[in-house]
Parts: C-alpha cells; structure tokens; sequence
C-alpha cells in the first residue's frame, strides 16, 4: 500500500517549479541562513520555465482567471523576497 500524500510533500513535489528544477525537501522549520541545503536535480530549467509558462497561462487566459492575484508572481512569489503587500 502506497503511503498517503502529505500537505509538506505535496508542497515539496511543487517546489521544482521555483527553484529551476531542483527539489529541496520541505521543511516546516525556518533553516538558519547558513543551513546546508541539499538540492536534486529532477528538471532542466528550460523544462520548469516552460512548465511555470503553462500554470501561468490557466490564470490569465484560462479556467483559473479567479486565482489572479495581483503582486504574485510566479510560484507565488512576488519577485521582492518579502510578503505580499511589505
């Protein structure tokens, strides 16, 4: 039997999406800055940018145009490295 998919690593499996194709386990504790961090390759950029363009596309010209929100970009980060609306 298959184990059951969790919120972290549902969380985790997405990841890949922001971090160019490399998947960093999911943690709910804040790393110290100076963590070591240990990052698998599982995309090449070029495949999570184009996979990225796709998502995006569902909200602006799709089905998904209710979960526009304005300030967020991709992966919902708003390219700032701080929260929405700081």
């Amino acid at each position: 039997m298959a184990s059951p998919t969790t919120p972290a690593s549902l969380a985790g499996a997405y990841t890949v999406f922001v971090n160019s194709g490399a998947r960093i386990a999911p943690t709910l504790l804040m790393r110290p800055p100076d963590a070591r961090v240990t990052r698998t390759q599982v995309f090449s950029p070029a495949v999570t940018q184009q996979v990225l363009s796709y998502m995006r596309s569902v909200v602006t010209d799709g089905t998904g145009r209710a979960a526009e929100c304005s300030g967020v970009g991709d992966g919902g980060k708003n390219r700032n490295g701080g929260e929405v609306g700081r």
